[in-house]
């Protein structure tokens, strides 16, 4: 299982050596890597500890102290790893971008008229018949 960071993050990493019975051992020549900076950065803050800087891209990355575990004349290479993992930080920054504007269909521009309610009116003129008197009076 990875240590998680976020993407806006850095961690200290230390290592403690030491030997079958759990007692202090130096070492000599240790070095810090990343297999990927594209996600994380590692800066040696001196031997024994290490800075490590999320980059900005989300993935994983394993991080590698590799140290001389011979004090005498030989070399007996020791190696210890940790697998960091970065995500995306908390949002924070957001943009709103428009698109190219565009002319609305015809159709759509105009919006439509509601159907009248009830019988349909209508412009034609009134004209009186033959029987019946415009006045309204009965001669």
């Amino acid at each position: 299982m990875a240590f998680v960071l976020k993407a806006t993050q850095n961690v200290e990493l230390s290592v403690t050596i030491t030997d079958k019975k759990g007692n202090p051992a130096g070492v000599e020549n240790g070095v810090w890597e990343t297999t990927d900076e594209a996600v994380v950065t590692v800066d040696d803050n001196g031997g024994d500890s290490a800075t490590v800087s999320a980059v900005g891209t989300p993935g994983t990355a394993t991080v590698t102290y590799t140290a001389d575990g011979d004090l005498g004349e030989g070399v007996m290479e020791i190696v210890g790893t940790i697998d960091i993992e970065v995500v995306a930080g908390n949002a924070g920054v957001f943009n709103i971008v428009a698109g190219t504007p565009t002319e609305q269909d015809d159709d759509s521009s105009t919006p439509a008229e509601p159907a009248p309610a009830g019988p349909t009116p209508t412009t034609d003129p009134v004209v009186p018949t033959p029987d019946t008197d415009p006045t309204g009076s009965d001669q």
